[in-house]
């Protein structure tokens, strides 16, 4: 890059919300991106691209800040210069993160800029004290926020009142913000909790619910079924209050739907793709596809279809479940048969390897963060925990690699003794797919061709 190209800039616009934004001021995504531009413009700083984190609290460790996260990999791979934010508790709000940061920014030779407090430092001893003690400040609100918003919980439980906006269905909130029963709304509840106990589906009782005006996903028909609101308590967290408000449920009936549990489905389905953490999608609305059996002239036709639930699909895709299984099965046997064939070790041994480097890099890395709070500002330290940082995360990437190999190494023929009578149980199976198959993706249409299936790289 020339001495007169400007300095690339990564924006990162934040938003934490606790309970509709208790705890945390909220400032518009919209108004902190204008500050950002109104800064990068001011400081003849070249906008590359602006990360958002919402519902994420400043508090967080890096790795649960993704846009703070991929802002900082910009930076150490020298893609951007400067990390902007409008206001410097929208970036920091936890001294170690703050340290953290803004060591490996300046030892990438980038800077991190805010649009209320200007450049945050550490590479003097006057701007480490300067920075140190605006993230103090920081700190300290956010913990004098959560001890508050806590205490309001606990107070809003004992007297009776919701923590959260969201009211069950047959209740209604009064000025005061206690419950009342809704008559109306009860009646309907109390019966499909009779439905329920009395051997019900939760379709049926999801239909019987809408059908009174109260519409829920299978999901939420489960919640509402499962909730002790219902009985006249109010709970949240360790916050429980007994007796709250008038139960519209009697405990009998509450324990009973509970005895019945909280599988929609039934019995378990013996079908190769069903319950394998969701990994089938709908290629028309993105949703989910649940293995079914229907009876079309009183003969059983076992399918995966989209259930249609969340986004109200218009195409509810469906297929047979002997042609999608050997799809994947074929898929799967293919991935699991590369993976051996790459496998030229011992994977335990290769793990074991692998962490004991991840180890020494820490180590080492410590080290020289200690030296370089004894060195000051040296660029060549600074250059050398860069490159620590970066053989740190390699060997991670290792690990990672390996132990995703080992769930499916774990027998040394995988692919062969698929169906080998008595060699693999179905969960064996389901287990492998699992580990070697990302997403399956059943569009629209007819036909096998309409499948796709994205693998897991799998490295030995």
């Amino acid at each position: 890059m020339s001495d007169t190209a400007p300095r690339r800039a990564i924006g990162i616009v934040r938003v934490s919300q606790v309970n509709g934004r208790e705890g945390d001021r909220f400032i518009s995504p919209d108004e902190q991106r204008d500050r950002i531009v109104s800064t990068c413009q001011a400081n003849g700083l070249q906008l590359i691209g602006v990360h958002s984190e919402m519902d994420v609290s400043a508090g967080n460790p890096i790795e649960r800040r993704p846009g703070l996260r991929a802002a900082l990999a910009a930076i150490e791979a020298r893609q951007a210069d400067t990390v902007v934010v409008a206001y410097f508790d929208r970036l920091f709000r936890n001294l170690r993160v703050q340290a953290e940061v803004v060591e490996r920014v300046e030892a990438a030779g980038g800077s991190v800029l805010t649009a209320d407090v200007g450049e945050v430092r550490a590479n003097t001893a006057g701007s480490r004290l300067s920075s140190t003690l605006l993230g103090a400040v920081a700190e300290y609100q956010r913990l004098v926020t959560r001890e508050r918003t806590n205490e309001a919980r606990r107070r809003a439980i004992a007297r009776g009142t919701p923590a959260t906006a969201t009211i069950l269905p047959g209740y209604r909130k009064t000025a005061d913000r206690r419950l009342v029963v809704d008559e109306d709304e009860a009646a309907v509840v109390r019966q499909a909790f009779e439905l329920r106990a009395a051997d019900g589906s939760w379709r049926t009782v999801r239909d019987f619910l809408s059908e009174h005006g109260i519409v829920r996903s299978l999901g939420g028909v489960m919640k509402l079924l499962s909730s002790r609101t219902v009985l006249g308590e109010l709970r949240h967290g360790e916050y429980v209050n007994e007796n709250s408000h008038p139960a519209i449920v009697s405990r009998e009936i509450w324990e009973r739907v509970q005895r019945r549990g909280h599988d929609p489905r039934g019995p378990k389905s013996t079908r190769l793709l069903a319950h394998v953490g969701g990994i089938l999608r709908c290629g028309s609305c993105g949703g989910h596809l649940s293995a079914s059996v229907e009876y079309p002239r009183k003969r059983r036709y076992e399918t995966y279809r989209c259930a249609g639930l969340v986004r109200r699909c218009s195409y509810r895709v469906a297929i047979a479940g002997k042609v999608l299984d050997q799809a994947v099965k074929v898929e799967a046997c293919r991935v699991l048969a590369l993976a051996e064939e790459k496998r030229t070790a011992s994977t335990s041994v290769e793990l074991e390897e692998a962490k004991r480097v991840v180890e020494q890099c820490q180590e080492t890395l410590n080290r020289h963060i200690e030296a370089l709070d004894d060195l000051g500002d040296v660029p060549t330290a600074k250059r050398k925990l860069a490159e620590d940082r970066r053989q740190l995360e390699e060997a991670r990437v290792r690990v990672d690699e390996l132990e995703r190999l080992a769930r499916v190494t774990w027998t040394a023929y995988a692919a062969a003794d698929w169906d080998t009578p008595g060699a693999m149980t179905l969960d064996d199976r389901r287990a492998l797919i699992k580990a070697v198959i990302r997403r399956v993706i059943v569009h629209p249409g007819r036909g096998p061709e309409r499948i796709e299936i994205e693998t897991v790289e799998l490295l030995g």
